[in-house]
């Protein structure tokens, strides 16, 4: 499934619309990017993400691939 179906579902699942739901992401990943809590700033340098701040799909796959490579755990 790619990550726009799963958009769709979550959506569909909170009676909004794919957009609103891509804006309340984003919306959390500013605020968690703008604050980097001193416990959580690990976790921001093992990503990397094409302009700086990430987008929605670059955040979940990158968190996607530190729990694929440390078996569900992002430490």
């Amino acid at each position: 499934m790619d990550f726009m179906e799963i958009i769709k579902r979550i959506a569909k699942k909170n009676n909004t619309a794919p957009e609103e739901v891509l804006q309340e992401m984003q919306t959390a990943i500013e605020a968690a990017y703008n604050t980097r809590e001193a416990s959580g700033q690990p976790i921001w340098d093992k990503m990397h993400f094409k302009s700086g701040r990430p987008t929605p799909e670059e955040f979940i796959t990158q968190i996607a691939r530190l729990l694929k490579e440390n078996d569900g755990s992002t430490q």
